[in-house]
């Protein structure tokens, strides 16, 4: 577990950082896995101590390209039923297009919502725009690629 702070201070953090994990992923959204998925991200919070059912939204990559986002979908779908409810989705590329450092900026917007200085409703709309209801303390940032890969890390308050 990683904590995020300003430097030369130790009192009131930025966030925490864990449940960090990379890997390998089919592209063909007929042969993609979203249970497989799920599966792998609950696997990846619960080595922290995480549960699903702790995970207040699921921030994806979602870019507006139709077969990666029902990937997204299928898999906030997948988690939400792990978790014994919805999950709230939510995507961030809308606010800063696709490039190569764009998880850099989801994962500034995952600090920004558990920090409260992002509102949720701005995140919304791209996985299934179901607003949070109240401060969003875990948030699991989700990125798949067109090439096969993904990765995953939890930030939390």
């Amino acid at each position: 577990m990683f904590v995020l702070g300003r430097a030369g201070t130790t009192a009131s953090p930025l966030a925490r950082v864990s449940a960090i994990r990379t890997g390998r992923c089919g592209t063909d959204p007929g042969e993609f896995d979203a249970e497989a998925e799920a599966r792998w991200i609950q696997e990846t919070l619960e080595r922290d101590g995480v549960s699903a059912r702790d995970v207040d939204m699921l921030l994806t990559g979602a870019n507006g390209w139709p077969p990666l986002d029902q990937m997204y979908r299928r898999v906030a779908e997948a988690l939400s039923r792990r978790a014994g409810r919805r999950i709230a989705g939510g995507a961030y590329k809308q606010c800063c297009g696709e490039h190569h450092s764009a998880s850099a900026f989801g994962f500034f917007t995952a600090i920004g919502l558990v920090r409260g200085e992002i509102a949720p409703a701005h995140c919304t709309g791209a996985a299934d725009g179901l607003p949070v209801s109240g401060p969003c303390r875990t948030v699991v940032l989700y990125t798949l690629s067109p090439t096969g890969t993904k990765g995953m890390c939890c930030v939390c308050a």
